[in-house]
């Protein structure tokens, strides 16, 4: 997804993009697969690729994020702290830090 956001505008080609996937399934697998990069099925589903178990993960975040907020300050709307506390412990640490840990911290 990095490689694609750095993409000029103008190469954003059909060409470019199968050209850019084949690119990095080399350099994160050794060469092509039997499927596409980001579509390997759930072990348990068929339906269930990798990149919605991300989504999954992050809905969950924010349900546990709006409880702990609802549970600390009594209310999420019109309240000052909560940009600190996010700040603190969501965006200052960036991707230095595991995405659960975060939530974990939290």
């Amino acid at each position: 997804e990095k490689a694609l956001y750095e993409l000029a505008d103008d190469d954003v080609t059909v060409e470019r993009l199968l050209k850019l996937g084949d690119e990095v399934q080399e350099r994160i697998q050794g060469g092509p697969a039997a499927l596409p990069l980001l579509a390997i099925p759930h072990i348990l589903s068929d339906e269930s690729s990798c990149y919605y178990h991300g989504y999954v993960l992050a809905e969950m975040s924010v349900f546990q994020t709006r409880t702990h907020f609802l549970e600390k300050y009594g209310r999420i709307v019109d309240e000052p702290r909560i940009g600190a506390d996010l700040t603190e412990v969501y965006w200052n640490p960036g991707n230095g830090e595991p995405f659960l840990g975060l939530v974990e911290k939290l």
